[in-house]
């Protein structure tokens, strides 16, 4: 599954495109790719100028609508790191290649990705170093080691806080109590 947010992220799909070519041929794996909404109809004429000619097994959707339903099938995720997308994969334990923006306020999403990185819970490409064979090789060496995905999606459980709503209310209740 890759996707680059509800927006999409153009250097990603490029990079997606770049590689369709040798997914459809190889038929190693099933792919997902959500371009988002603005950018769905380009990415879609490129992938025909190029004469790149998708199968069953490669589906392209502007829009993710079903995003846990999809994010739980996957067995690597390929997406940016803002705290939600990284909020949801932890919870899920779902190996990921994240690509944090280069272009968001105090390089948060990076330091989320170096976290992950650090605990062994993702792999980081910035996207000074993303190309379609950069992407591609760790999508492959992550698919063809299952325990290391087994491995990540255990350090992703331990980073993974699902219980958020109910310290949120357990501080409310407390706040209220102190007043």
């Amino acid at each position: 599954m890759i996707f680059g947010g509800s927006l999409g992220a153009d250097k990603i799909n490029s990079t997606v495109i770049g590689m369709l070519d040798r997914i459809v041929r190889d038929g190693k794996i099933s792919l997902l790719f959500g371009t988002g909404d603005r950018n769905y109809d380009a990415v879609m004429n490129k992938i025909s100028n190029e004469g790149i000619a998708l199968n069953d097994d490669v589906k392209v959707v502007p829009y993710i609508d079903n995003m846990a339903d999809c994010m739980a099938a996957a067995d690597v995720v390929v997406s940016r790191s803002g705290a939600i997308t990284v909020s949801e994969i932890a919870a899920l334990g779902k190996p990921s290649v994240l690509i944090p923006s280069p272009n968001v306020v105090r390089n948060h999403q990076e330091q989320n990705a170096r976290e992950f990185e650090k605990n062994g819970a993702a792999v980081v490409i910035t996207e000074t170093d993303l190309t379609s064979d950069a992407l591609y090789e760790k999508i492959m060496s992550m698919i063809n080691a299952p325990s290391l995905l087994g491995n990540m999606s255990c350090n992703l459980k331990k980073l993974a806080r699902v219980d958020a709503l109910e310290k949120i209310y357990d501080l409310m209740i407390k706040m209220s109590e102190e007043k």
